[in-house]
């Protein structure tokens, strides 16, 4: 049975063997509460959400949170919040606006009298006009 177009291709070990060392290192898990805390003080996560955080967990199973997991929760609790602050500095932004306009008229007319002139303005107009 001698081919020529065969190759002659070795046997691969593929069998790992471990270290003693390794064998024997397993990781000790960390309650869910210490893991929390150690990812909530890398972040920076203020101590008042922490709690609210660690129920969503709990009630999920969770054995070991990601950073982003935890970052997620963090913003999704306050989100209710951040939307209420944002919603604030909106309408006093706009008030804020209003008020600059009625103390200063002259920066806000040259719009208004660009408008009331009464000879034509020229534009180029474009092609889609």
């Amino acid at each position: 049975m001698n081919n020529e177009t065969e190759n002659f291709v070795p046997e691969i070990d593929t069998t790992v063997v471990l270290e003693p060392s390794m064998a024997q290192a397993t990781p000790k898990s960390e309650p869910l509460e210490t893991q929390l805390e150690n990812a909530c003080q890398r972040m920076g996560i203020a101590p008042e959400s922490r709690p609210r955080i660690l129920d969503v967990l709990q009630s999920l199973n969770v054995a070991a949170p990601t950073d982003e997991a935890v970052q997620m929760l963090d913003l999704a609790l306050r989100h209710d919040e951040d939307v209420k602050n944002a919603d604030a500095q909106g309408y006093l932004r706009g008030r804020n606006e209003n008020i600059d306009a009625s103390i200063h008229p002259e920066q806000h007319q040259e719009d208004t009298e660009a408008a009331q002139r009464t000879f034509p303005r020229y534009t180029r107009r474009s092609v889609w006009d």
